[in-house]
């Protein structure tokens, strides 16, 4: 038996909710941790995180998790953010999971909706006589980064697993993903578990019979914290250019975002991002303009934001310099447009 559900995105740029993201910087609140200042290391707008739904560039998860590790010691960021995390606190993902009355019917709706919540990351199941083993796959490289992120989602995993059984059941091993550099303490990090390392990706098994374990009715009645109630969610980007369009929306709330972080967030080098682009008939500067022109028709539309208020939200220091960007696509004035917009309605 082999089950398995993958999101393969055409864009090759992953993203990942913010909500996912959130047990991480709850931990590092609570150890005083200054994690504003490591989101914006990593060139992530910290108001982006405000909202559960938005979509974060996960090559860019990947660079804060490393820098807030690196700079306060921490060698398992992962697997310490994770002991307090819980799935169900993940937005609409999380209330997915929570419609799940056994583990069986837990492990077939985070399989099929796991491309929601972060795009190309992969869970799949195998058969191993009375056993099932759980896989794990995050797209992109082996840096410090990526691997407290899968370590991160690994240990979640087994968490909910471990609360489902009311602490009755744990893994006989678990193999984690090729990892030369961080430390794991397996009576700390994985509740006495053997620790396997140097795998192609991270598993661990489960017994057959597990399957049809019930979840416990309070496992899945926690409550939700007021910032996890957002009932929408915009859909993943297709395709390259919608793609590159989402991570410039994405970053521009910390200012106008140069080639060289938009092609970080694609997990690219600059000079492969110019290259891919190009294959698609177009450039970075040309999106660049596309998108914040988009983004300034849809704000002066259906928004009462000041005009400065709305250039600065798109990167624009110098209000006059939007009037004379947005003047040049629409032959108005952002003020005249809003009026016209306003006259149509």
């Amino acid at each position: 038996m082999r089950t398995e559900f993958t999101n393969t995105p055409g864009s090759r740029i992953p993203f990942t909710r913010a909500c996912a993201i959130w047990p991480i910087m709850d931990f590092l609140d609570t150890i005083g941790a200054p994690t504003e200042r490591f989101l914006l290391q990593a060139g992530i707008p910290p108001a982006l995180l405000e909202q559960p739904e938005s979509l974060v560039p996960l090559h860019l998860v990947y660079s804060f998790l490393e820098s807030a590790a690196n700079a306060e010691g921490i060698n398992n960021l992962g697997l310490l953010a994770a002991q307090q995390a819980s799935t169900y606190d993940m937005g609409i993902f999380g209330e997915s999971l929570r419609e799940a009355l056994t583990v069986h019917e837990y492990f077939q709706t985070g399989l099929q909706v796991i491309g929601s919540l972060t795009l190309g990351e992969r869970f799949w199941l195998t058969n191993e006589g009375n056993k099932i083993r759980i896989h794990h796959h995050l797209p992109g490289n082996e840096t410090p980064g990526f691997r407290h992120a899968d370590h991160y989602a690994i240990a979640i995993t087994l968490r909910m697993l471990l609360s489902f059984t009311d602490n009755q059941w744990s893994p006989e091993e678990v193999c984690l993903h090729a990892d030369n550099e961080l430390k794991t303490n397996k009576t700390d990090m994985f509740w006495g578990t053997e620790v396997i390392k140097e795998h192609a990706h991270s598993s661990f098994t489960i017994p057959k019979a597990l399957l049809q374990q019930a979840i416990p009715l309070q496992a899945t009645g926690v409550q939700l914290r007021q910032k996890h109630l957002n009932n929408s969610q915009q859909a993943m980007p297709d395709g390259l250019e919608n793609a590159v369009k989402q991570v410039i929306t994405s970053l521009l709330p910390d200012g106008c975002p140069d080639i060289h972080l938009a092609a970080e967030a694609a997990g690219m080098s600059t000079r492969t991002f110019q290259r891919r682009l190009g294959e698609i008939g177009t450039s970075y500067s040309n999106l660049l303009q596309r998108t914040r022109m988009q983004l300034a028709a849809q704000r002066l539309a259906f928004t009462t934001k000041p005009v400065n208020e709305i250039a600065a939200s798109l990167g624009y220091r110098d209000p006059a310099n939007f009037t004379r960007a947005f003047r040049g696509k629409t032959a108005v004035s952002p003020s005249n447009y809003r009026a016209q917009m306003k006259n149509l309605t």
